[in-house]
């Protein structure tokens, strides 16, 4: 197992923490698609939608636990606290990667 990040999820853990939606969709390709509460987000404009409405509704912070898995399918465990029931709560966050970008995201406990 790897023990340090690679660039992809730094990127992704800086940018989600830090709350700007254009460094954040700079992780992503343009077609790229995100699964999280049992809903998909497919592009820029509908990401950007998902995570500002994440952001003002629940301040969520990720902290890396545990790398699982890296290359084409990199999958991190995340600790994400923030202001709803059960936080903070560990999620794996499973990154499916062409190019150092996403192509696709899953979020699940």
């Amino acid at each position: 197992m790897k023990t340090e990040p690679t660039p992809i999820i730094t990127r992704f853990i800086e940018t989600m923490n830090g709350q700007d939606s254009a460094a954040f969709l700079t992780c992503f390709t343009p077609g790229a698609i995100v699964h999280d509460e049992g809903h998909s987000h497919q592009g820029h404009v509908e990401i950007q939608a998902w995570i500002e409405k994440a952001w003002a509704s629940y301040q969520p912070h990720v902290e890396l636990r545990e790398i699982i898995t890296t290359g084409p399918d990199t999958v991190f465990a995340g600790e994400v606290s923030g202001s709803f029931d059960g936080s903070p709560i560990v999620l794996r966050h499973h990154l499916t990667v062409a190019d150092g970008l996403i192509v696709e995201l899953r979020i699940a406990p």
